[in-house]
């Protein structure tokens, strides 16, 4: 089995998924402390996040890997950009690189062990919806072989192969992913319009696909930084017209507070300020920009999903948003807007694993063209058979064409006939079909066939 590691990345978080592991983490890293007594107080060194990397393409080394930031100083964390919206840029290589180093380091079992000292992986990157070939046109700069050291340990890291995916696409199979049951064959979910609604950073997008091709992309907004920043701006209006005291907050520190699902800010070790209903009010108005944009769409009528990747918390007030739908028939579905599930979905699919046990190595299997097999069920190719008489054959195909007109979109087994010794060519198609049909389906071929026979 491949060893593939999906990555949701932004400016201020990164999602990761891999083989039963899921986490989020901030993208800011710091300078390594040189002088930090914290750690003597850790008797197990387990519990003290970050991880000390260094890069060949870094000068200095660096601590990541803290899953929020941990001071109020502004200048306490570096970032690596707005890599969503600059995916060539040598900072979001960096970032990438830093994630697998660090996941090497404290996660060495997603990775193929080549040797004690070297490993490798498959990557799946979510981004921003683009055209097919933009993307792949920009994979290869992830892909290669580079050193890095993690906590003083020298290692290699191979990334075999890399794929970037649309994150508004990747939700479909996420979502497709939990309702899909041990008898489902097909992906279901990409038939029909498909409505994204994607939070992230630096946006609030919506990307809709109409039978998995991707028709529209839109801004609707900005994202979760601009919306902290605006609790902010009212925070100091507040404070000025009810002439109360204010504090010295910012937009990262209110970022931090929002993504961690709270609603009050600490300041000072032990002034608490109440942001719920400065909060509240700044998410009605995201709800009316995201109302705004569906009932001007007039599409949205006939949609199959809409989906809304968001916050734990929710910028988007989702049952607002609902009562909006209600008018159609529809209610919209949330998602993690950080969860890298979909994407890792995606990638097993894409680098030939099987879709329904795309997230269990244990049951998963290989197909040699996943995306053209997304469909699950293996088929079993029959084994070459010395030809018959023409006669034979047609009453072979007379058969199938029957059963077809029965079993709509089914796959079918190639049926092997000992007596006549027939060569036939395997139908794949995708299978809903339950065993009993198939059963019915040889028995009614084989008498067929043999009436036939017997005629001739």
């Amino acid at each position: 089995m491949k060893k593939i590691i999906a990555l949701d990345i932004d400016q201020f978080r990164v999602g990761i998924s891999g083989s039963n592991y899921r986490e989020v983490f901030s993208s800011l890293y710091s300078t390594v402390k040189k002088n930090t007594w914290k750690p003597s107080f850790f008797k197990d060194q387990s519990e003290i996040e970050g991880s000390e990397i260094k890069l060949e393409e870094l000068s200095e080394p660096i601590l990541w890997g803290l899953k929020k930031r941990q001071s109020r100083r502004s200048k306490a964390y570096h970032s690596f950009g707005d890599v969503l919206n600059n995916l060539e840029a040598t900072e979001t290589r960096q970032l990438v690189w830093t994630v697998l180093a660090y996941l090497a380091g404290n996660q060495r079992e997603l990775f193929e062990e080549i040797s004690e000292n070297q490993l490798s992986c498959s990557l799946c990157i979510g981004v921003n919806s683009k055209s097919s070939m933009e993307l792949s046109e920009m994979e290869h700069k992830f892909e290669g072989e580079y050193k890095t050291w993690i906590d003083g340990a020298e290692l290699s890291i191979l990334v075999n192969e890399v794929v970037l995916a649309p994150k508004s696409f990747c939700t479909i199979l996420e979502n497709e992913k939990q309702h899909a049951t041990a008898t489902d064959s097909s992906i279901q979910s990409f038939d029909g319009l498909n409505y994204i609604i994607d939070v992230s950073d630096h946006n609030v997008k919506c990307d809709i696909y109409d039978n998995g091709e991707l028709i529209k992309s839109e801004n609707i907004s900005h994202g979760i930084y601009e919306f902290s920043d605006r609790i902010v701006q009212e925070y100091k209006t507040n404070c000025v017209q009810n002439s109360t005291r204010s504090f010295q907050i910012d937009r990262d520190m209110v970022y931090n507070m929002i993504t961690s699902s709270e609603s009050t800010l600490v300041v000072n070790g032990r002034q608490q300020i109440d942001l719920a209903a400065l909060i509240d009010a700044e998410i009605a108005e995201e709800t009316k920009k995201v109302l705004s944009y569906l009932t001007k769409d007039q599409d949205v009528q006939y949609a199959d999903n809409i989906i809304v990747r968001d916050l734990s918390r929710g910028i988007i007030n989702q049952e607002t948003v609902n009562q909006y739908l209600e008018n159609f028939g529809l209610n919209c579905v949330s998602i993690e807007n950080k969860s890298a599930q979909g994407i890792y979905t995606f990638g097993t699919i894409f680098f030939g694993d099987d879709f329904l046990d795309s997230n269990d190595e244990d049951q998963g299997t290989q197909s040699e063209n996943a995306l053209q097999t997304v469909n699950s069920e293996k088929i079993e190719q029959t084994n070459d058979m010395e030809t018959s008489n023409a006669a034979s054959v047609e009453v072979e195909m007379a058969v199938v064409q029957g059963v077809d007109e029965h079993v709509a979109d089914s796959e079918q087994h190639s049926a092997t006939i000992d007596d006549t010794g027939i060569q036939d060519e395997t139908i794949v198609e995708a299978s809903e079909e339950i065993e009993d049909i198939l059963k019915e389906q040889n028995e009614l071929l084989s008498s067929l066939i043999h009436f036939e026979d017997n005629s001739l």
